[in-house]
């Protein structure tokens, strides 16, 4: 209560302290991931109770069609805005739906389902919400909304694996096939979890440098070194949250290979902390080729 929410059914907290905030709240909170570990991949992937796809790198969006409006909402069920393509797309669903993905330039590429047919469906097993997702999106061809593939199975799941390693993907994600979509982030573990093949990371900008580089460092004030930023994106201000891809970082250090991925305005500034860094291991040699 003491950041702006109040008490709900389930997980689904209001925003209440913020006027602005309340205003955009869709209700709607969707289900986010827990990291996994090398070891709990490989036994993932030997587990038929599991399915896998690919980790999108783009941002948690959900698109909500009622009758004849669509609306948008990030991964806080805070309602954005929807380029005219997506909008147009979804615009020939049947029914009333709600599709939750990643948004890749006017592009979303769904994963999920979570009311079909004007029906809340959340709390039926994955295996059945992602058929019915194929169902509505087989119907006929929409440019602007894509389906994400499920692998089922050791050999499909390794032969995604494989793919996409070596496309430079940005990582994979393992769903079990027979659980509902709980909102939130569970404490640790999970019902979905993902594997990313590099680190990503969100940083406050703290200074602009000279020669389109800004500074950047954590919650706390504490530094994790310089990003470049490529000549076509917009410099951020000076306090913005931005998404930086990494390999990893030093202890007490800086990042190593930042890759600037642009502004974030669904993140918190108290989630820009340590504990998302990924950190170099103790002895470990420097690997251009990883």
């Amino acid at each position: 209560t003491a950041k702006g929410y109040a008490p709900g059914e389930g997980a689904a907290a209001l925003y209440t302290a913020t006027p602005e905030l309340a205003d955009r709240d869709t209700g709607i909170r969707v289900q986010l991931l827990n990291e996994m570990s090398d070891m709990e991949l490989v036994r993932l992937l030997q587990d038929d109770a599991w399915g896998a796809q690919e980790k999108m790198d783009g941002r948690r969006q959900v698109v909500r069609k009622v009758d004849d409006t669509i609306t948008g909402s990030n991964r806080k069920g805070l309602l954005v805005a929807l380029p005219d393509a997506l909008v147009s797309s979804a615009l020939q669903l049947t029914g009333s739906v709600a599709l939750d993905g990643e948004a890749i330039g006017e592009s979303l590429y769904a994963f999920d389902l979570l009311i079909d047919q004007g029906r809340p469906i959340r709390g039926e097993d994955y295996i059945y919400r992602y058929g019915r997702l194929e169902v509505l999106l087989g119907a006929q061809r929409r440019d602007a909304i894509k389906l994400v593939p499920l692998a089922v199975g050791t050999v499909a799941k390794r032969a995604l694996l494989a793919r996409l390693r070596a496309s430079l993907a940005e990582g994979i994600v393992l769903k079990r096939l027979h659980a509902p979509s709980t909102p939130g982030r569970p404490d640790k573990g999970g019902d979905a979890l993902k594997f990313k093949f590099y680190a990503t990371g969100s940083f406050l900008v703290s200074k602009l440098n000279q020669k389109r580089s800004v500074a950047l460092q954590l919650a706390d004030g504490t530094g994790v070194g310089n990003c470049t930023i490529p000549p076509n994106k917009a410099v951020p201000p000076v306090g913005s949250i931005v998404e930086i891809r990494y390999l990893y970082c030093f202890k007490g250090g800086s990042l190593y290979q930042p890759i600037y991925l642009g502004m974030r305005d669904d993140v918190e500034v108290r989630d820009c902390t340590a504990a998302q860094i990924k950190f170099r291991a103790a002895g470990a040699e420097d690997d251009d080729n990883n």
